[in-house]
């Protein structure tokens, strides 16, 4: 099976409605709806006043409904798109898959199990000016003990 035509369906959102967003946050999933659930929390409490997307690709490879699709009814906003892969593509496939959906001038990948602050995109809007890319240095705050894991911005380097 050629992973270049693996169909991918979009299950929830109307792209139409997301016009010209400045940036796409693009989240692939995989059986993890508990930590999926939090990753997205995080990317729609963004504090950015401009618009952006946030584009999720569950690469379960079933287009049954399933815990992941449950949990994205509850998501389904103006700027949230939810897309299914026919097939599984695997991580690096899907991460490639979340890459191309994104319409977005700028792309940042949120993994389901990361979490954003909610200054990112702001941070990151303020940062980007007349730049074609930005490198964010982040530090990690794990509290397992709570089940949350939170990545945080510590620092911000310019690249390109």
């Amino acid at each position: 099976m050629d992973k270049k035509t693996i169909e991918t369906v979009l299950i929830a959102g109307d792209i139409s409605r997301i016009k010209n967003p400045k940036f796409s946050i693009v989240i692939p999933t995989y059986k993890k709806t508990d930590l999926l659930e939090q990753a997205l929390t995080s990317a729609l409490n963004q504090n950015y006043k401009g618009v952006f997307e946030i584009v999720v690709v569950d690469d379960e490879g079933v287009l049954e409904e399933t815990q992941t699709s449950l949990l994205m009814k509850n998501y389904c906003r103006d700027n949230v798109l939810y897309y299914k892969n026919i097939n599984n593509l695997k991580m690096v496939d899907n991460w490639n898959k979340c890459i191309e959906l994104a319409r977005g001038e700028y792309v940042t990948m949120l993994h389901d199990d990361d979490m954003l602050d909610k200054d990112f995109l702001s941070y990151a809007d303020k940062y980007l000016e007349g730049k074609k890319a930005v490198f964010f240095k982040s530090r990690i705050k794990d509290e397992r003990a709570g089940k949350k894991f939170k990545r945080l911005i510590s620092d911000l380097k310019k690249s390109m």
